[in-house]
């Protein structure tokens, strides 16, 4: 399994906050930045995968060093691939950086490509138990309500028995169905053949958006839906960052509370 993370963006949403300092390494507890909960998940993943590749992650050259500089302190099994973007006017767009990423790789594998935002709950082996029995897939998160997605998420329909995606839209008014997509896709080897054809420079030139695709795979009956019901927030605004802090560093000092009552005993 190959694994790309996407974290070459400005975050221009969050405005001063990520001014000077990448998305991925803002603190979300007095522990932990971002990029900690996303290795955090990739060791679960490895508990099931022991020949998992080292993971990649796409970064720009704005913030090069200070991922640099996390790798080093915290001595993270990950390569940093600097894509040369040195502003946000001249960013290649989350399709650009999965591109870049693939240039890089010489052999294709089964892949998970994840961005570097996203903070969940759920188990990447869980994951990957279903990616082995139904193909390539997308990580949903359930939202229950269709209204919830209204121009905010990317939305799924999926087959209720088989998984399969039947369609996919990005941000629509009405939504068809409460499944919101995420940038999470497990992708198998053969199909990642067809990931490569779709990323031409010609689709790049017009087309920069990850849900473009899952709009693709989409089209050729190659995804499947992994629904799931725990935490997933995707953090754009600086009202998901505060509502991640305030999750996060709730449950961080009620496990450190519980910690010292067993002590304690």
């Amino acid at each position: 399994m190959q694994v790309i993370i996407i974290a070459a963006g400005y975050a221009t949403r969050l405005k001063e906050v990520s001014k000077n300092r990448p998305k991925q390494l803002l603190p979300i507890t007095k522990s932990k930045l971002m990029l900690d909960y996303i290795m955090d998940s990739l060791e679960d993943l490895k508990s099931v995968l022991p020949e998992m590749r080292t993971p990649l992650m796409v970064v720009n050259d704005t913030f090069h060093e200070q991922f640099v500089a996390w790798k080093d302190e915290k001595n993270v099994p990950i390569s940093l691939l600097n894509n040369g973007v040195i502003s946000p006017e001249l960013k290649k767009g989350a399709l650009g950086d999965i591109k870049f990423a693939l240039d890089n790789i010489e052999e294709d594998a089964d892949t998970l490509i994840m961005g570097g935002d996203n903070l969940f709950d759920f188990s990447l082996a869980t994951l990957y138990e279903h990616f082995l029995q139904c193909g390539s897939s997308i990580a949903v998160r359930d939202l229950k309500d269709p209204k919830a997605l209204s121009k905010k998420f990317g939305v799924v329909v999926a087959d209720e028995e088989t998984k399969k995606v039947l369609d996919f839209e990005e941000k629509p008014l009405e939504p068809k169905s409460s499944l919101a997509s995420t940038l999470i896709y497990m992708i198998s080897k053969d199909d990642m053949a067809k990931v490569r054809a779709f990323l031409t420079e010609q689709n790049l030139a017009k087309l920069d958006n990850a849900g473009e695709l899952v709009r693709h795979l989409v089209e050729q009956r190659l995804i499947h839906a992994f629904p799931f019901d725990e935490t997933w927030i995707d953090i754009g605004s600086p009202e998901e960052l505060e509502s991640a802090r305030d999750l996060y560093s709730k449950r961080e000092e009620s496990e450190s509370f519980e910690n010292e009552l067993k002590v304690e005993e």
